[in-house]
């Protein structure tokens, strides 16, 4: 401005809405964590393990191979994005 190469701060003519308020997160109680483990068969309760303490999302779940699971640790280096598999994770081919 000060050189006059602009007529106006273009910064001042931006439009920012107003924020929606976020919804309120839900979370499951321990209690409901106990009940849900109670519930499910061996092949659901680990799926659901995975996904509740590992934080794990669906896709890194269904491509966990067999050769990928060791005793202590879980070795996530692809997952299922739509119907392709992405490996390594997160790079796009």
């Amino acid at each position: 401005m000060s050189d006059g190469l602009v007529p106006f701060r273009l910064a001042e003519a931006l439009f920012t809405p107003p924020c929606k308020p976020s919804p309120e997160k839900r979370v499951m109680t321990p209690e409901q964590v106990r009940v849900a483990l109670a519930a499910l068969a061996i092949r659901e309760r680990l799926i659901f393990r995975l996904a509740v303490f590992e934080e794990m999302r669906p896709g890194e779940i269904h491509a966990l191979c067999i050769g990928k699971i060791r005793s202590e640790s879980l070795l996530i280096d692809q997952r299922i994005y739509g119907s392709t598999i992405d490996s390594p994770k997160g790079r796009q081919a």
